[in-house]
C-alpha cells in the first residue's frame, strides 16, 4: 500500500472505525508498504498477499482464500486493482457485502481496462466514489449501473494542521528565507499532476516577484525531466525538489500559497490539507478539484495546461495579500465543514450498516 491521497484516506477510515461494531483487517495485494506501521500502531492486522503485478488467476485464488479464512462479512476494496481482484473474489467467497471505492477519473484507461473495471463493479453490492465527478465518470464513461454508486468525499484529520508553528518559525525550522513569497505543491511527479505547467508559470511569477520560490513535495518518475526543464527555464534557483516528506503540515505552515496543476483529479486530498492550513489555492478546473475549491472564495481555478492563466492567478494573489489571507481563512472553514475525517467515517459506517441490513446479515 502506497501513500497517495486515496491510500491515506483509506487508512484514516480504517483506524477510526468503531471497534465495538467492526473488526478491521487489511489485505495488501503486493506488500504492506509504508503505512504498515501506522496501521499496526492502531492494532489493525495487515495481511500481505504478495501478488504478481500482472493480473493472474492465481491472484484471485489468493484473495479468495484470504477472505474465506477471515470469514469476512463486509469487504471494502480501495483503488482499481483491489476492486478488480477483491470484488469477484469476494463474491466467490460468499462475502455478503462487497463495496468498491473509486478514487480517480482514470481518463487514460484503454477500452479493455474500462471493460475490466465495469465487469468488476457488477460483483459489488455498492460502489463509493470520492467525488461527484468520479461518480459521473464511472457511470457515464466506464458504465457502472446508475444508482449503484454513492459519494463520500475524501477527508482529513484537520487537527494535524492546526497545532503547527507560526509561519516564521516553520520557515526557520526548514531553513527557508522569511521574506520571500513561497509557493508549494504536494503531488507525485507524474504526468497527471501537470508539474511542467507549474514550472512554466513560475517563469512569469518570477518576472513579477523575483524572490518567489516554488517547493515541490513528492517523488515520481518525471523528476529527472522536471529538473532538466527547471534548468532550461533558468529557474533552478527558485525551485526546490523536496522529495517525499513526512512533515507536510510544517511545510504548508511555512508557505504563502498552494498550487495544483493536475490534468485530471478525482478529488485532491492535498487541497483539503492546504485549506486546513489556511492557504489560498490556485488549481486547475478539473473533475473533483471543483468540489474542494470554491472558485473565487477559497482559491482560484484556471484551465488545465494553461501556464499563462496559472501565472496570472498566482500573481494576482501575491499582489493582493489581504484577499489571499481571506481566501485562506475561508478555505479552513470550508474544510472543517465538509471534509472532516470523523464525519466521513460516520458516512462509511452508515453505508456498511445500510448494506448489511439490506441483505439481512446479523
Amino acid at each position: 500500500m502506497g501513500v497517495g491521497g486515496g491510500e491515506r484516506f483509506a487508512v484514516e477510515v480504517i483506524r477510526r472505525l468503531d471497534r465495538q461494531r467492526f473488526e478491521p483487517h487489511v489485505l495488501c495485494l503486493y506488500g504492506t508498504g509504508e503505512l504498515h506501521g501506522y496501521l499496526s500502531e492502531a492494532g489493525i492486522a495487515t495481511h500481505s498477499l504478495h501478488l504478481d503485478r500482472r493480473l493472474k488467476v492465481s491472484g484471485w485464488l489468493r484473495v479468495w482464500r484470504a477472505l474465506r479464512r477471515l470469514d469476512a462479512q463486509v469487504l471494502h476494496t480501495h483503488l482499481p486493482e483491489s476492486c478488480w481482484y477483491g470484488l469477484p473474489a469476494g463474491w466467490l467467497a460468499g462475502v455478503p457485502v462487497r463495496i468498491g471505492h473509486v478514487q480517480n477519473t482514470h481518463r487514460g484507461w484503454a477500452t479493455k481496462v474500462r471493460l475490466l473495471d465495469r465487469a468488476a463493479s457488477t460483483f459489488a453490492t455498492r460502489m463509493i466514489a470520492c467525488s461527484e465527478a468520479v461518480r459521473h465518470f464511472c457511470e457515464g464513461e466506464v458504465g457502472y449501473r446508475p444508482g449503484k454508486t454513492r459519494v463520500v468525499h475524501n477527508a482529513i484529520d484537520i487537527r494535524r494542521f492546526h497545532d503547527v508553528p507560526s509561519r516564521n518559525e516553520a520557515r526557520s525550522r526548514l531553513g527557508l528565507p522569511r521574506e520571500r513569497p513561497i509557493l508549494v505543491s504536494v503531488a507525485s511527479l507524474t504526468n497527471q499532476k501537470g508539474h511542467a505547467n507549474l514550472l512554466r508559470a513560475m517563469v512569469h511569477v518570477r518576472a513579477a516577484f523575483p524572490g518567489a520560490m516554488l517547493l515541490l513535495v513528492g517523488e515520481g518518475p518525471l523528476q529527472p525531466q522536471l529538473e532538466h526543464l527547471t534548468a532550461t527555464l533558468s529557474i533552478s534557483d527558485a525551485v526546490r525538489f523536496l522529495g517525499a516528506r513526512s512533515d507536510v503540515p510544517l511545510i504548508l505552515a511555512a508557505s504563502d500559497m498552494f498550487l495544483l496543476a493536475s490534468l485530471w483529479e478525482g478529488f485532491g486530498l492535498v487541497l483539503a490539507e492546504a485549506g486546513a492550513a489556511s492557504l489560498p489555492t490556485v488549481a486547475t478546473r478539473v473533475d473533483g478539484i471543483c468540489e474542494v475549491i470554491d472558485d473565487g472564495v477559497t482559491g482560484l481555478l484556471v484551465p488545465p495546461e494553461d501556464s499563462d492563466q496559472l501565472a496570472v492567478a498566482v500573481i494576482a494573489l501575491l499582489r493582493d495579500r489581504e484577499r489571499a489571507r481571506e481566501m485562506g481563512l475561508r478555505a479552513r472553514e470550508r474544510v472543517g465543514q465538509y471534509f472532516d475525517i470523523d464525519a466521513a467515517v460516520r458516512k462509511v459506517e452508515d453505508l456498511y450498516d445500510e448494506a448489511v441490513r439490506g441483505i439481512g446479515v446479523t
